[in-house]
């Protein structure tokens, strides 16, 4: 297994990976220059991406085609936090559906974020379709 940040080499190839995926409609550009990918030979297995609001980064793309196992999930992670330090974001926030996402993230260092402080578009988050989803956050302390 082997990780690497999206460059020009496998920028393509990123992108049909993204567009086989059937609840992505819209790909976003940018979101896919900040994505980690994990490859097993010359096919990407999965991803992981971010899109940056100030000094927060949002996690966007967090797919594989299988489940892997815990390593791969801690090192396209890790690689992940490496890159997110260096584009100056200094929290890092998932978004869970459910209990085995939320335990994902747990393993990885987040916290469930109270409900009460989180706005989406200028919107309660108990008012939008995110309602019953898990918000957590990981603070990447810069040093």
């Amino acid at each position: 297994m082997e990780f690497y940040n999206i460059n020009k080499d496998n920028y393509n190839a990123i992108k049909l990976f993204l567009t086989n995926v059937p609840s992505i409609k819209d790909i976003d550009e940018e979101v896919v220059n900040n994505a980690v990918i994990a490859m097993e030979g010359n096919k990407i297995i999965g991803c992981i991406s971010y899109e940056a609001y100030d000094h927060k980064g949002l996690i966007r793309y967090f797919i594989f085609k299988n489940i892997p196992k815990n390593n791969v999930f801690n090192e396209l992670f890790d690689r992940l936090q490496t890159k997110v330090k260096n584009d100056g974001i200094t929290e890092i926030i998932g978004i869970a559906s459910d209990l085995a996402t939320k335990e994902l993230f747990s393993t990885l260092g987040f916290i469930e974020i109270e409900n009460k402080k989180i706005f989406l578009d200028e919107s309660l988050k108990s008012t939008t379709q995110f309602q019953s989803a898990i918000f957590m956050s990981k603070s990447l302390f810069m040093a």
